[in-house]
């Protein structure tokens, strides 16, 4: 009976021992799948992230071009409006100086025609005047 029981308690230490080893496999096991589940989890959401940053670069592209492009255009405009400024102050003030100049002979001759006409009526009364002595 002592042979029995001491059998039984061996078998009771090696069956607890193998519980053991195999909970410290098992545990192991799963530890090791935690952690790499944990890994992998976090190597996806830095995946996550830096697609959402690629996807955000691509699409704020379009509309950084978009507003180069609309800046650059504005600059083209500006540009062309000043020259058309330019032409058109050229333009506008070429014609003034040579309506000026045309307004200023024309003053010219005009005092001129006053200057000889005045003399015309200033003889012309004299005249009357003279012929109206002359006859009395």
């Amino acid at each position: 009976l002592e042979l029995w029981a001491e059998t039984t308690k061996q078998q009771i230490k090696l069956r607890r021992k193998s519980q053991k080893i195999i909970y410290r496999l098992v545990h192991s096991c799963l530890v090791t799948c935690y952690e790499t589940w944990k890994e992998n989890a976090r190597e996806n959401r830095i995946l996550k992230e830096k697609s959402y940053r690629v996807i955000y670069r691509l699409r704020n592209r379009s509309l950084v071009q978009g507003l180069e492009l609309w800046a650059e255009t504005t600059k083209q405009q500006i540009k062309l409006r000043r020259k058309s400024q330019k032409i058109i102050y050229r333009l506008v003030h070429s014609c003034l100086v040579t309506c000026y100049e045309t307004w200023k002979e024309n003053a010219r001759e005009n005092r001129i025609l006053k200057e000889k006409s005045y003399r015309v009526i200033y003889r012309l009364r004299n005249r009357s005047l003279v012929q109206g002595l002359e006859l009395w």
